[in-house]
């Protein structure tokens, strides 16, 4: 796991704290403690201080200048750069017998590596590359002290004129170079004696010239392209911190790390980091990029270099770096032994005992993910070949030491001399072998040709190129730990980068580049000299700039409005602005050494929604007093995540027996009916009550809400004669014999009017009813008599025909048969895990959301257990619960956010609400590997406050762009979604796009021109035009601001970050992001820091603004817009770093992502349906081949194909 930029700014998790807050250095109440990581601060005094509505912050940024300004800058000049394609051949070592002397002459041939060669691919991402460049310069420079060349790792090098490199260059345009150079690791290795060498031949040839000018030009700030010049900065960067010694853990990162011997210092404590098990180390790097910036101001754009400090993980190979590298007691073994032994961080049983085969089978592939080194000593001497060494002068230390073998930088391969092909075997002592004419197994032959006893000879054998060898022989290599997910790991991590936060992230990055910038390279130079040599320096001064406040939306609860600290707020005492209603639950209880502590919390959970506002009816609120074992589902199994889809389907069969069926008979005792919501596939969402049966085997019916059209998904489906049957519940029969199309009715005492049974309840004992007056529907006490049918005319509803008593009814019928509708039961389903694994939750969530269409909340035992607070906790679950039972009849949302352009008490986001807007946040989620699917999830904002969404999501393959029917498909359905709810169209768009780099830039054209023409195909008219605003997000940027000092900041405990709605706009502002021309101001980009960070650095969001039609979106209002959005996340009461439409857009792909290998091979079936991945072998119209999730049913019948993979009926909003 990589943690580069890794950081905690925007965390909101402090510690209880005490409730008075203290007094900063400024005198400003500063709140509660911070606390630890999973309680809040005390909220301490209300801070009157007028926020501040600009700061000075010094940023990452060091200016890049010219050293001298040349004499002729026009013609040619020293400094211009030229740019060589490089090629790498093998040489190998050629015996060619001459027939007339009979002798053999070596020859050297060069053979050239294939463009499609894998051998090609593993090259250039290895160390082999550097390696050989590194060699040449080193050799060349001994020669000649001004041959300069920097090189990419790839095929690219780059050199000044003046280099005396160019001398060399022939007629052609290429220079020749052989080299020789160590096969498995560097010249300078403890070990490097016991390495082969391998020789290679290098091509450079010319192809072109950068005028230093040109240069000269984009440095200053001129109007010039700049892509070729960020990518020779970049180059001249990483090739001289490379060749300076410092490590390269990833070759295609501009990441490099300090050498070993630096690492103490540079981490900043005695004795780095350790993982618990000491195999690996937390090291220190940095990575430097250059940014050409626009010049909007006087004195103000150019170039920067970016420098951002980054720690990751790395497996050593030694114990302890001072102990001596000869003794093989210091390195470490992959096979380690124990109290807890393992091999590749494999656990197994013993060492004791051979391997079971699903164990092999992960230690394989544990394998086949690094690679490692091979050693050992042969004890047995040989007494010829020993005589024969000190014949050639070879000392008894040289023999002795020439029995120890050693290959270095080794992998698992297939051996194809076995049938099957295999690269591990049992044991060394079940696998045999022919040796001298008998058969002999490996333990035995390690002992009698070497002397050695192995001392795991029932542990597995492995093959490399140089053979089999016992797992044992096997040590760790230097490298970046594969697997850095252990919870202590990312905790030392995180600690790192708090101890480097805000104002002392930025004194972090100026030691670590100016040590950087004087790190002597193997050639004699250091960074900064040879910067010099390109006629360019970088100041030693970090770039401080003004950066603007934005000034914070007002949040408004019902009952108040909230008290926002800066960045953030709580939910004491506070009712929901738009409460839901959780009319149903189940519970499925994976942590079964926890009942008690499940029904803690599902009580807790629904105790603390009462408060805050969420309607739950009695009866649910009875069952989870009285019979929540008759809505639980207790798993007591060993395999939890391959049962899960099983103990969901249980759960959902209990909810419906107690719910639909009224198996409790709690209904009919307190003369209710159940509430809930329907769909049918007229794709209408209606309210309706459910019709228990009179008998276990009768039929359920449906009475349906006739006064409300709730139709989220085609507003035109229903037709006049479905909305006329929609009144009717009954077919009666009376006594008498007529027969009566009816609906059910209540009589009360309080009026002779009788009540529909949606506009009446059961509730803390007592019957309720709706009274509406001015316009306002209030509950108030009722006594209830019974039952009635209302008789009205089947053509004209309007006109009642009579009215008939229950006891005059003689049989009835249903109108609206359940079988018909897809009814929610239940509206929730809670699954209690007894702790965070993943592999659980991935599995419920695809089993909830993606197969049964139910929304689900996850709770975990052990973090419940722990609180002190468990309604504080409740609150925060109940922020994102409200948001998950949203739905098209409440509306609900937890709070408003009130701006200036606000009419009235309206939830509002500046410019989004003046008129109808679609604004849409777009993620992706890459599968591992070359292979996989590429997972496009979108989230469209309902209105114009922004908290309530609906999702959708499509799969293609793997690709950063998003493909032309999924864009499209996106939009349509946004469209949909959005018309429906506001029963008019958009009249502008603006999309928040995430998951694109700089290098994409022009291909986001492609996705706005499939934008077009999806609105030209909804509207049918492909002369349509809708102003389209097309934001790009980027959250993973090296770019860092934070305040000059500390009274420019806003202090949490010891870290002082920047104010939440900082927002920098000027000045390092980036090249590349424009699709028009500079002079055009409706387009522009910006940084903005919405959170306000308590722990570690607050790291901005680059917002790069591609296209903008809306003339009306200035910079000022896009800025406000998106921060005022960033308030609007219902998962946590404080300023989000990411629009929400984009996070949950991102947190839902990533979900279904996971799920995917749940509709693999046969897929999953779920009540009688089978879901089924498919990628299909041929191309749609678009000439793209979209997967998709094939329904069938058990029988193999197709019901439908499923390209929008979370198209549920009655809640949309699924990432809560």
């Amino acid at each position: 796991m990589a943690y580069e930029g890794i950081g905690r700014g925007g965390l909101r998790d402090g510690g209880r704290g005490g409730r008075d807050g203290g007094r900063d250095h400024n005198k400003r109440p500063r709140g509660g403690g911070d606390g630890d990581r999973y309680h809040q601060g005390g909220r301490g005094p209300r801070d009157n201080t007028p926020r501040p509505t600009e700061c000075e912050v010094m940023t990452n940024h060091n200016k890049l200048d010219i050293v001298m300004d040349p004499v002729n800058v026009e013609g040619p000049c020293d400094y211009d750069i030229f740019r060589f394609k490089v090629e790498f051949k093998n040489v190998r070592r050629v015996a060619v017998n001459d027939p007339e002397t009979g002798t053999d002459t070596v020859n050297f041939e060069e053979q050239e590596m294939r463009a499609d060669d894998k051998s090609k691919k593993r090259f250039f991402s290895g160390p082999m590359p550097w390696r050989v460049i590194k060699k040449i310069i080193t050799e060349q420079r001994e020669k000649d002290s001004n041959f300069i060349l920097d090189y990419d790792g790839a095929e690219l090098a780059v050199a000044p004129r003046h280099s005396s490199l160019n001398g060399q260059i022939t007629e052609n345009g290429t220079i020749h170079f052989r080299v020789r150079v160590k096969a498995d690791c560097e010249e300078d290795d403890p070990e490097a004696n016991k390495v082969r060498e391998r020789s290679f031949a290098v091509s450079l040839t010319k192809t072109t010239e950068v005028p230093f000018s040109q240069i000269m030009n984009a440095i200053r700030g001129g109007n010039t392209s700049t892509e070729d010049l960020t990518m020779i900065i970049n180059l001249i960067l990483k090739s001289s911190a490379k060749l300076s010694g410092m490590i390269l853990l990833d070759p295609r990162s501009p990441t490099v790390y300090f050498p070993l011997t630096e690492q103490e210092r540079m981490i900043g404590r005695r004795g780095l980091p350790e993982a618990r098990d000491g195999t690996s180390n937390l090291i220190a790097g940095v990575s430097q990029t250059a940014a050409f910036t626009k010049n909007e101001q006087i004195g103000s754009g150019g170039a920067f270099v970016v420098t951002q400090t980054k720690v990751n993980w790395a497996d050593k190979e030694y114990w302890r770096l001072s102990d001596n590298h000869d003794d093989d007691r210091n390195w470490i073994p992959l096979l380690l032994n124990g109290r807890n032994p393992r091999i590749a961080g494999v656990p197994i049983i013993s060492t004791e005992q051979p391997l079971d085969k699903d164990t092999i089978n992960l230690v394989e592939k544990a394998l086949a993910k690094i690679r490692f080194n091979i050693r050992y000593t042969i004890i047995k001497s040989d007494a010829e070949r020993d005589k024969a060494m000190r014949a050639r002068g070879k000392t008894q230390a040289e023999i002795e030491d020439s029995r120890r073998k050693v290959f270095k930088d080794q992998g698992i391969s297939k051996d194809i001399n076995q049938d099957p092909h295999v690269r591990i075997m049992r044991s060394a002592r079940d696998y045999t072998f022919k040796w001298n004419d008998i058969d002999i197994t490996v333990s035995e032959y390690y002992l009698q040709k070497y002397g050695i006893q192995l001392q795991y000879p029932n542990m597995p054998i492995v093959h490399v190129k140089k053979g089999w060898f016992p797992a044992e022989f096997l040590h760790q290599k230097f490298a970046r730990s594969n697997d850095a997910n252990d919870r202590d790991m990312i905790d030392q991590v995180l600690r790192y980068y708090d101890g480097h936060a805000g104002s002392a992230l930025m004194q972090d990055v100026i030691e670590k580049r100016r040590t950087l910038l004087n790190q002597i390279r193997a050639d004699g130079l250091s960074l900064a000299s040879r910067l010099n040599f390109y006629n360019l320096r970088i100041s030693d001064d970090p770039t401080c700039l003004k950066a603007k406040i934005i000034q914070t939306p007002a949040i408004k609860f019902r009952n108040e409005r909230a008290q926002l600290r800066d960045g953030d707020f709580n939910l004491k005492d506070a009712i929901f602005s738009k409460p839901a209603a959780l009319n149903s639950f189940v519970v499925v209880n994976f942590a079964r050494n926890n009942q008690r502590s499940c029904a803690d919390y599902v009580q807790t959970m629904l105790r603390v929604a009462v408060n805050h506002g969420i309607e739950i009816p009695y009866v649910t609120m009875e069952v989870a007093r009285n019979y929540l074992e008759n809505v639980t589902v207790l798993y007591s199994g060993s395999h939890p995540v391959n049962d899960a889809l099983d103990a969901v389907g249980r759960a959902i069969e209990m909810a419906k027996k107690v719910y639909i069926h009224d198996s409790l008979n709690i209904f009919r005792r307190n003369n209710d009916l159940f509430k809930t919501f329907c769909y049918n596939e007229c794709q209408c969402t209606i309210e309706c009550a459910v019709l228990p049966p009179r008998s276990v085997n009768g039929s359920v019916g449906l009475l349906l809400d006739y006064n409300k059209l709730s139709s989220t998904r085609n507003p035109n489906a229903m037709s006049d004669n479905m909305a006329m049957d929609r009144y009717f519940s009954h077919k009666i029969k009376r006594r008498n014999g007529e027969e009566h199309y009816a609906r059910l009715k209540i009589r009360i005492t309080q009026t002779d009017t009788r009540i529909d049974p949606l506009d009446f309840r059961f509730s803390k004992g007592r019957h309720e009813a709706i009274r509406r007056s001015n316009g306002e529907e209030n509950w108030v006490t009722v006594n209830f008599i019974g039952y009635c049918y209302e008789c009205r005319d089947t053509k004209n509803t309007g006109v009642i025909l009579d009215v008939v008593e229950e006891h005059d009814v003689e049989a009835f019928s249903y109108i609206h048969n359940i079988c018909d509708w897809e009814v929610e039961c239940p509206s929730l389903i809670i699954s209690y895990h007894p702790d965070k694994d993943k592999a659980l939750y991935d599995k419920v969530k695809c089993v909830t959301n993606q197969i049964g269409g139910y929304q689900s909340q996850i709770a975990v035992a052990e973090t419940f257990e722990r609180q002190k607070n468990k309604n504080q906790y409740a609150s925060a679950v109940l922020t994102k619960l409200n948001a998950k039972l949203s739905n098209p009849y409440n509306k609900a949302v937890s709070w408003k956010s009130i701006c200036e352009e606000s009419v009235g008490d309206v939830d509002s986001i500046p410019w989004v609400a003046v008129k109808p807007t679609l604004v849409v946040g777009i993620g992706m989620a890459h599968g591992l590997g070359n292979c996989g699917e590429t997972v496009v999830a979108a989230s469209v904002c309902l209105d114009g406050g922004c908290m309530r969404l609906s999702h959708c999501c499509f799969l293609q393959q793997k690709s950063d762009i998003i493909s032309t029917g999924n864009i499209k498909d996106i939009i349509k359905t946004s469209w949909k979604e959005f018309t429906a709810e506001n029963e008019k169209c958009p009249e502008r768009i603006l999309i928040y796009r995430d998951g694109m780099s700089d290098g994409n830039f022009e291909r986001a054209d492609g996705e706005i021109a499939n934008i077009r023409s999806a609105i030209s195909e909804i509207l049918s008219d492909n002369s349509a035009t809708i102003p389209i605003t097309y934001v790009i997000c980027q959250s993973q940027h090296n770019i860092r601001m934070v305040p000059k000092d500390e009274t420019q900041g806003n202090r949490r405990g010891q870290t002082v970050n920047v104010y939440s709605g900082t927002c920098l706009d000027h000045t390092v502002m980036e090249f590349g992001a424009l699709s028009v021309t500079e002079n055009d101001r409706n387009n522009y980009d910006f940084l903005l820091t919405p959170q306000a960070g308590i722990k570690g650095t607050s790291k901005p969001i680059y917002f790069r603004v591609r296209i903008n039609e809306n003339s009306e979106l200035d910079k000022k209002t896009l800025e406000e817009c998106t921060y005022h959005m960033c308030w609007k996340y219902p998962t946590a009461t404080k300023a989000v770093r990411e629009v929400p439409a984009v996070k949950y857009a991102k947190r839902l792909a990533n979900q279904v992502l996971s799920g995917l290998k749940n509709f693999r091979d046969g897929g999953s079936t779920w009540f009688g349906k089978t879901f089924e991945l498919i990628n299909p072998q041929d191309a749609d119209e678009n000439g793209e081949i979209r997967p998709y999730i094939r329904m069938t049913t058990v029988d193999g019948e197709e019901l439908g194909n499923m390209f929008n993979v979370v198209d549920l009926p009655f809640r949309h909003h699924l990432a809560a």
